[in-house]
């Protein structure tokens, strides 16, 4: 089964949704803004965990004008 999890790199998206599906044998597609909150390289490093298809966004790339 594949799962879209939204968040997916980050302190609660990938251990608590994206790590279980993927320990199950489940493909995780996964979006994050990966924005700066904390080392960005730990996020790109679950990102790069095989069985998952990162999409990155821009940090910058929502809010208000």
């Amino acid at each position: 089964m594949k799962f879209l999890v939204t968040g997916a790199a980050g302190f609660i998206g990938f251990p608590y949704r994206a790590a279980p599906c993927l320990n199950e044998g489940h493909d995780v597609v996964g979006i994050d803004n990966m924005n700066d909150y904390y080392d960005v390289s730990l996020k790109q490093a679950r990102l790069d965990r095989p069985g998952i298809s990162g999409i990155p966004f821009p940090a910058a790339g929502f809010g208000r004008p």
